[in-house]
């Protein structure tokens, strides 16, 4: 969900250069800087979850999980995507 809401996001606010050929990127090259962005973006998170203290341990414990199930809770629970 996030990807196709970035995907989007690019077709709408990429529009043509000064000498009118489209500034978008090529199929392929911009799935992979969808990709590029999205994993940056939840590692950053992790990295953040990470260093923030809790008393019962949580956030510590959520950066600690696998890359998908990680992926899972903070698009889910974090930024309220749902399936």
């Amino acid at each position: 969900m996030l990807k196709m809401s970035v995907e989007l996001h690019m077709r709408m606010t990429v529009g043509p250069a000064a000498d009118g050929r489209s500034t978008t990127p090529a199929g392929n090259a911009r799935t992979t800087a969808v990709q590029e962005a999205v994993r940056a973006t939840l590692e950053n998170m992790r990295t953040q979850l990470a260093a923030i203290e809790s008393p019962l341990g949580l956030y510590t414990a959520i950066a600690a999980l696998p890359e998908r199930q990680f992926d899972v809770i903070i698009l889910q629970y974090v930024l309220g995507y749902r399936s």
